[in-house]
């Protein structure tokens, strides 16, 4: 779905002028980043459960989970969230990973009676900050936490998990303009920037093609924001991932950071420490938004001795200055 085919034209949020009002108010999003893939047939909840990190066989119809898809050696190739409809499953991944996540599924089907494609579906999403403004759209849904309605314009609503309340309604350009139309009266619209800022308040990673391969779920906190089980099966890289859990040697966490410096930080960008004379990085960004003139919020992945270092900077030679903040969830320093 195009910007061009919502009635509404978006407000390009200056987060500079006004973040903190920003984030008080009901926003309605644009989320041209995430692609669908549906996966169908009568095996999908098996093969599924065999390939994910999380307990796919436990998710039931109506319902949606943090998922990751690692590669043999335990490494994150695919963030997203998994859908159990009555007749098919959905991912909502990040377009730019789909197509390779997408194959790479393809690849280990064999005999198993599993169809992937990507939906022509879309996504916008809206989030309540004030709970005295629902709109009856949402109220009438009456979802909980990690579930999924439909209705009777054929339109799936979903309430994804963390303390903000945030819902992602999927549907045809049709069904979401309406939508659209009907929340943009009294919230406010905003591009995806918005979104992500929030996924980064709330400690949930993402991943794009530059950071596939780069770290495993326990680095990118995976296994505190409910996406990851240690309880299920096989799946790839799970023997890895299943041995730092047990071993208890993590020696890389994802925080949350405030970043002062002149250009964008952008993912996969490393971060060093002055002190450390190898100049081997300390640590990655995983993502990072624009918050003010020379100001952005960032996840990025450290090494967890470093993490409250005074002196890290990142490699684009620009003076920078890192600060930690706070996450909703404590980090395992193990």
């Amino acid at each position: 779905m195009s910007n061009e085919q919502y009635p509404t034209v978006l407000n390009d949020i200056k987060l500079s002028d006004s973040t903190e009002a920003i984030l008080k108010k009901n926003l309605l999003c644009e989320l041209g980043h995430l692609g669908i893939i549906e996966i169908h047939g009568e095996d999908s909840r098996q093969f599924l459960h065999g390939q994910f990190t999380n307990d796919v066989e436990a998710l039931a119809e109506h319902s949606l989970q943090l998922n990751g898809y690692c590669d043999p050696k335990g490494r994150l190739i695919g963030l997203f969230y998994l859908i159990r409809l009555p007749d098919k499953y959905l991912m909502l991944i990040d377009q730019a990973i789909a197509s390779n996540v997408l194959k790479r599924l393809q690849m280990f089907v064999l005999m198993a009676e599993v169809e992937f494609e990507i939906s022509a579906l879309h996504c916008i999403g809206f989030v309540q900050h004030n709970p005295k403004k629902t709109p009856d759209l949402i109220a009438d849904a009456a979802l909980k936490p990690l579930t999924v309605s439909t209705n009777d314009d054929s339109y799936l609503l979903t309430m994804l998990g963390g303390k903000t309340a945030r819902y992602i309604a999927i549907g045809n350009d049709s069904q979401l303009v309406q939508v659209w139309n009907t929340l943009s009266k009294d919230n406010v619209a905003c591009n995806n920037s918005v979104w992500r800022l929030l996924d980064i308040h709330l400690g949930i990673p993402s991943l794009i093609e530059k950071t596939q391969g780069a770290f495993i779920p326990q680095m990118a906190n995976l296994d505190l924001v409910d996406g990851l089980s240690f309880s299920k099966g096989c799946y790839p890289g799970q023997e890895v991932v299943a041995r730092m859990h047990h071993l208890g040697k993590v020696k890389r966490r994802m925080y949350r950071l405030h970043i002062t410096c002149e250009e964008q930080p952008l993912a996969g960008d490393g971060i060093y420490n002055a002190e450390n004379d190898s100049n081997e990085s300390v640590g990655k960004i995983v993502s990072a938004v624009k918050i003010g003139d020379s100001e952005f919020e960032a996840l990025a992945i450290l090494q967890i001795k470093h993490h409250i270092d005074k002196d890290l900077y990142l490699d684009d030679g620009d003076e920078t200055k890192l600060e930690l903040l706070s996450l909703p969830y404590k980090i395992k320093e193990s």
